[in-house]
């Protein structure tokens, strides 16, 4: 995914603190922890791995609520047969269900929980994953 691109200030000599100004599109992710890598080579580049451990755990929890409320066998969510994406996709459905990190990021936070990140979510029990 290619955003163009971006120049990096310093905060001043020795003090280690840079800034990379971002998309916009990056905002809802803004506060949560990256590991941050540069890749050297012939194209170095800078990598922004986001945390995403609090969405996994949220995906979970609602797949278990999934299980309980339609009296199935617990079992841990089906990411593994799902397209991860960071973001909700905005065209056609894929092969494959999708689930956005940024929803399951908004699932993981405090409640009220957007309609839409819930609704996107709970269709996986709609793409063949729940009988």
């Amino acid at each position: 995914m290619e955003f163009g691109t971006r120049s990096i200030r310093s905060a001043g000599k020795g003090s280690g603190s840079v800034e990379v100004t971002l998309p916009a599109v990056f905002r809802g992710l803004a506060g949560l922890p990256c590991r941050v890598a540069l890749r050297d080579g012939l194209r170095p580049e800078l990598v922004l791995q986001p945390e995403l451990g609090p969405a996994r755990a949220a995906f979970t929890r609602l797949w278990d609520m999934l299980a309980a409320a339609m009296a199935l066998e617990p079992a841990a969510p089906p990411l593994a047969d799902c397209a991860l994406t960071l973001w909700p996709a905005t065209e056609a459905p894929a092969a494959v269900p999708r689930l956005a990190w940024a929803d399951g990021l908004a699932l993981a936070a405090c409640a009220p929980h957007p309609p839409a990140a819930v609704a996107r979510s709970v269709a996986i029990a709609d793409a063949g994953f729940i009988d």
